[in-house]
């Protein structure tokens, strides 16, 4: 068995505006991350072994 491990830093960022006939502007979101860092971890198994 083998013990896996590593990780990824993510960057990303999201802007909606909502537009309506009526109305110029209803809805304004954003979010952002920057530099989050996400563990991963495994294992692995050789069946064949």
């Amino acid at each position: 068995m083998t013990l896996v491990l590593g990780g990824r830093l993510s960057w990303w960022d999201f802007d909606n505006t909502t537009y309506t006939p009526s109305v110029a502007r209803t809805g304004n979101s954003n979010d952002n991350i920057d530099g989050e860092f996400t563990p991963f971890v495994g294992l692995v198994y050789d069946i064949n072994q």
